[in-house]
């Protein structure tokens, strides 16, 4: 985990290595790709990351096509 990362919290590095564990326990899923060379966002991230901009249009259609009241 990248100690500049832990720095902007302000906590430290191990602290957050171990909540991002935690938060990976939790929900089930691989937030981080880890290597020896490199860490980098897993797919399962990079996918939700993305919904927002597919689920908007389909509420505002979804609004468009409501009967008025």
């Amino acid at each position: 985990m990248n100690n500049e990362a832990a720095k902007n919290l302000n906590i430290t590095q191990p602290s957050l290595s171990t909540a991002v564990n935690e938060l990976e326990a939790e929900f089930g899923i691989e937030i981080f790709v880890r290597t020896s060379k490199r860490v980098s966002l897993s797919t399962d991230v990079v996918e939700f990351w993305g919904m927002p901009k597919t689920i908007k249009p389909r509420i505002n259609n979804i609004d468009t096509k409501s009967p008025s009241t």
